[in-house]
């Protein structure tokens, strides 16, 4: 299978400036970087599980960039009936990050709320599966309706958010649970509209398995870009200067006339 993806993405600079961009496919078949115009681009500075791309500008005006790549993703399904949860967790140095609150990701402060909802779950995956059916049954996607300072607990409390945010609740209440969990940026094939998705990966057994509680686009079309311990880790752009963005733009094809979308199931422990 194959899937196509592009990104562009244009900014207003009023003067000089630095635009840092996290829109690469983490493993790309073949992939195309076109700015215009022509700034001093750094390719693709790699930094823990990023592939950033740097823009240096030197002068007033508008500039844009189309990201473009052709990627075939490595699904696999995992048998994972027989993973119990564990209460203590792996302490593998990869993995540590990933068990502690984070910015968006208070952890701490929802233990109870976790330990009374999810604990009855003895089987790993189905322990995070039920906490993917909470959110998806508690929790509204509503466009616009949190910010940049919204973290899992407010949005537990308002029950209303974005990919993002359904993310940040799935990592929060995993760790609550001592069960690693990481945020995941991505491309994603029949989302609409399209733009960047979040998801996010828990640690279960020896694999990082990929859970989205919005279910508004097949796991097996999902194309990851980064991970990190929460957003604040994988922002699509960060700006440095006076700059901002005008205009964005995502699409996502897939070239398998056959391709049969992916949800998990109630009752099927494979992830």
């Amino acid at each position: 299978m194959i899937i196509n993806v592009q990104s562009t993405l244009q900014y207003q600079a009023e003067a000089q400036c630095s635009v840092i961009l996290n829109i690469c496919a983490l493993q790309p078949q073949w992939e195309s970087i076109l700015c215009n115009p022509t700034h001093h681009l750094v390719r693709d500075p790699s930094f823990n599980n990023h592939r950033l791309l740097q823009l240096n500008v030197a002068d007033a005006g508008t500039f844009d960039l189309i990201y473009t790549a052709t990627v075939s993703p490595l699904h696999r399904l995992i048998d994972c009936s027989n993973i119990q949860a564990l209460e203590v967790p792996p302490f593998h140095p990869d993995v540590m990050p990933f068990l502690y609150p984070s910015r968006y990701c208070p952890s701490d402060r929802l233990t109870g709320f976790a330990e009374t909802r999810f604990l009855k779950y003895a089987n790993a995956f189905e322990r995070v599966l039920a906490i993917t059916d909470w959110i998806h049954e508690h929790v509204t996607y509503v466009s616009g309706s949190t910010d940049s300072s919204t973290d899992a607990a407010d949005v537990i409390l308002q029950q209303q958010g974005v990919c993002r945010d359904f993310a940040h609740i799935g990592i929060t209440l995993c760790r609550a649970l001592n069960i690693p969990a990481r945020y995941c940026s991505a491309y994603a094939y029949q989302l609409e509209p399209q733009d960047f998705h979040a998801c996010f990966e828990a640690f279960i057994g020896t694999e990082w398995i990929v859970f989205d509680a919005t279910r508004l686009a097949p796991l097996n079309g999902l194309v990851k870009i980064s991970h990190g311990r929460d957003a604040a880790d994988t922002a699509v752009a960060s700006l440095y200067g006076n700059v901002a963005g005008t205009y964005m733009e995502v699409s996502v094809t897939c070239d398998d006339a056959a391709f049969e979308p992916f949800f998990y199931t109630a009752g099927k422990l494979e992830g």
